[in-house]
């Protein structure tokens, strides 16, 4: 029997090309199935979105609203704070919300309903919103600190600002929409009640001891109030202050805007207010005055 070398060698080719095959088989139909598996995500994927979108097309305005800032928060781990027109059932709110990122990627909503409604040529919101039925309302942040919620007009009213402090905040935040009062010739420069805006929450900051964040609009609106058409400046100016009253931080005028960035210790607020003895030393039993309408007459409920 002769044996041959090359025999071998061509055996060994066979077997060879019989594996590049299965190889080659294998791996066509890795990528078939990799291409079905792909195809059937995108098909997922398409299917999820456009749920996704008719569930979005059924929203209304304000639940797009509430999803959209509640991204927001979550994707950047901070507080966002935003004012709107707020319609539950038959009301219409002025309402302040507090969005909060918490664990899980979720968020947490803490919500104010303006208390004090303004009535005045250019600013007649009596006819557009309800008084707010939630009472002073504290926000407790993440980080720990404690944020007073108020709109706009409440920044006028110290009793608002003191049931805050009460409460426990730590800061007291104002979201304002305030300017020029035309149809009483009242410019957004020179007359306007802007020092005055910022003199009454200054006041606010110094006599609770708390800092105060007070953001305002800039810019122009046409109105028309009873008929009568004109133009309000919002004169911008917002600012900071410190536990003392004193501004931290600003923004100029109506045509500006910008951001503002401040500290606030909580520690601090804690520690320099008791020393002050600012609530050891009050008499909530000698100021029954505050709760009437002209001083003697009390108010149903209070």
């Amino acid at each position: 029997m002769r044996w041959d070398e090359n025999d071998d060698d061509d055996e060994n080719d066979d077997d060879d090309d019989k594996n590049d095959k299965y190889k080659d088989k294998r791996t066509k139909d890795k990528k078939t199935k990799d291409k079905r598996t792909k195809d059937k995500d995108k098909k997922d994927k398409d299917k999820d979105t456009k749920k996704d979108k008719d569930k979005d097309k059924n929203k209304t305005f304000g639940q797009k609203l509430h999803k959209w800032l509640s991204e927001i928060a979550i994707k950047l781990d901070v507080s966002v704070g935003f004012s709107y027109y707020e319609k539950a059932n038959t009301n219409l709110y002025n309402t302040f919300t507090i969005y909060s990122p918490t664990q899980g990627k979720r968020c947490s909503l803490t919500s104010y309903r303006k208390t004090h409604i303004p009535d005045g040529p250019g600013y007649s919101e009596k006819f557009y919103f309800t008084p707010g039925d939630t009472g002073p309302v504290v926000a407790t942040l993440p980080c720990g600190l404690k944020v007073g919620l108020s709109v706009c007009w409440d920044q006028w009213f110290p009793e608002h600002a003191r049931c805050l402090s009460l409460l426990g905040a730590h800061v007291l935040v104002y979201p304002t929409a305030i300017g020029s009062e035309p149809l009483l010739g009242i410019s957004a420069g020179s007359g306007s009640s802007s020092g005055q805006w910022r003199r009454v929450m200054q006041g606010h900051s110094a006599g609770n001891m708390l800092p105060v964040l007070a953001v305002n609009r800039a810019g122009r609106e046409r109105v028309e109030d009873g008929g009568r058409e004109s133009e309000i400046t919002f004169y911008g100016g917002s600012f900071a202050t410190d536990n003392t009253g004193e501004i931290t931080g600003e923004i100029g005028g109506e045509d500006e805007e910008g951001t503002v960035f401040v500290e606030v210790d909580r520690g601090t607020v804690e520690r320099e207010r008791t020393a002050w003895g600012m609530w050891r030393d009050r008499r909530p039993e000698c100021y029954g005055a505050i709760r009437t309408k002209d001083g003697t007459t009390r108010v149903p409920g209070a």
